[in-house]
């Protein structure tokens, strides 16, 4: 994350430089804009080149000058035609609201973004794979739920959805609650919480914060829970419409169930390995295997569509360890989450890298 800023940065001066020469050489020297046009793109693609080699990618090995700048400015072109032909066609077939001019220059401005970074890090700058994948079989995810449980924004809005639809007087289930991150809040909060989570250790820390916890379900009482939510889940059960079977025997009727998991299998990636998923969902699944079950679904959206573009370049050129690093949570919770919220709004029924979904047990069912 702090090497792709990096990158923007290095991007901005491009620009500067780009633009600044093309009016040097039309308002200044009387040059025609195409000729003009060439010359200042030429200057901005060296200058971000050595700019890149000397400061965003300083630590990576570097091949031959030559070899190398003419990767680079292959990139350039690469993403320059990108970028005008999902403009274009975005312009000229899209449903409103993506085919306004901005928004299109937006998207086709961002995926080119994306492809330039990532083959950048691939080709014009390549690294040594990470070390090898463990092949234990146990669960090696404690240690990025423990770098999530910083991510301030994320978490919140997480509990948000929790809290929209809970108050003191249910009967609650966090279930699969990992560390306890989101059941410690919700009893901070005065609500009353039982936690399910199959991981030993992680049930231990829970037990320590003085939370109710069991291995499985079968603990609980059947029609006894007003409310379940599932936080990241889902996806880690192999069998997930046995599991929401389970579920549905569970909640009283009316009960309701929260859930949120990954979405799109193609953003699926070392990460996804490392913590033992078997899938990651589209909206259209999820809705279809909670019916099946026999919920009513409430609502249901994607969530996080900046997260999407975020995950595909982690699998394109992220650590093949599945590790997530803390400075890197912290910079794209403070500054990216917010953004990506508020772009929601235009993209949750197309793309996001999670879903959300709200659904209930009907109240006439036998």
């Amino acid at each position: 994350m702090t090497r792709f800023l990096r990158f923007c940065m290095v991007g901005a001066v491009g620009f500067v430089v780009d633009g600044g020469i093309l009016l040097l050489l039309t308002q200044g020297l009387g040059l025609g804009p195409l000729r003009s046009r060439a010359i200042s793109f030429s200057a901005a693609v060296i200058t971000t080149w050595v700019i890149n080699r000397i400061w965003a990618f300083r630590d990576r090995p570097q091949a031959s000058i030559s070899r190398e700048l003419f990767a680079y400015i292959s990139m350039q072109v690469f993403g320059l035609a990108i970028n005008f032909s999902l403009y274009t066609y975005l312009v000229l077939y899209a449903e409103v609201p993506f085919n306004h001019p901005l928004i299109a220059l937006c998207i086709a401005t961002g995926v080119s973004l994306l492809f330039n970074f990532a083959t950048l890090v691939k080709f014009v700058f390549p690294h040594k794979d990470g070390p090898a994948l463990s092949k234990s079989g146990q669960y090696s995810g404690t240690d990025n739920l423990e770098t999530m449980s910083d991510a301030r924004n994320y978490n919140g809005y997480l509990a948000s959805l929790i809290f929209a639809q809970a108050d003191r007087h249910m009967s609650i289930v966090d279930y699969g609650a990992g560390i306890g991150t989101f059941a410690r809040t919700c009893a901070e909060h005065g609500l009353s919480i039982r936690c399910v989570e199959p991981d030993i250790e992680q049930s231990k820390i829970i037990k320590a914060s003085g939370i109710s916890v069991s291995p499985t379900l079968t603990e609980i009482p059947n029609e006894s829970v007003d409310l379940l939510y599932t936080l990241n889940v889902l996806e880690h059960i192999e069998d997930d419409q046995a599991a929401l079977l389970d579920i549905y025997t569970k909640l009283k009727p009316g009960g309701r169930l929260l859930i949120y998991v990954p979405a799109f299998q193609i953003l699926y990636s070392s990460m996804d390995r490392k913590v033992g998923h078997y899938r990651r969902y589209t909206r259209a699944e999820l809705i279809r295997k909670t019916t099946n079950t026999g919920f009513v679904v409430l609502r249901n959206r994607y969530i996080d569509s900046l997260g999407f573009a975020a995950s595909l370049l982690y699998k394109m050129v992220g650590s093949d360890s599945g590790t997530i690093g803390r400075r890197s949570i912290l910079i794209y919770d403070r500054l990216i989450f917010p953004v990506s919220r508020v772009l929601d709004r235009l993209f949750s029924g197309l793309l996001g890298k999670n879903v959300y979904l709200l659904a209930q047990k009907p109240t006439g069912r036998e």
